[in-house]
């Protein structure tokens, strides 16, 4: 069976379409793309601060105590910052709490 054109075209189901916007090029070129949102959330030199503004940016509100924890332990960790604030960010986007899909 083959079906002819953009696999995310109008023949594509509702889901392949989900998951190609949420998971495709388009959503890793905005979350890296200078002068966003989150260069200048990575500007705050405080991970705790960078982790409340990730949140209530992206969710809309302050994060759980064991988000805090998590996340700022993991900038806290990493060898390149802003590349791992990026992976935060598309975490919460890819969350069920940004977009609920059913």
């Amino acid at each position: 069976l083959r079906v002819d054109g953009d696999p995310l075209g109008p023949t594509a189901s509702p889901l392949a379409r989900w998951l190609g916007l949420w998971n495709g090029e388009a959503l890793y070129a905005a979350l890296d793309t200078p002068g966003n949102a989150l260069t200048l959330i990575a500007l705050d030199d405080d991970f705790e601060r960078q982790v409340v503004a990730l949140s209530e940016l992206l969710l809309s509100r302050a994060p759980r105590e064991t988000e805090r924890a998590r996340f700022t332990a993991a900038l806290r960790a990493s060898a390149d910052r802003d590349a791992t604030l990026r992976d935060l960010a598309h975490a919460m986007i890819l969350s069920r709490e940004f977009s609920s899909r059913r």
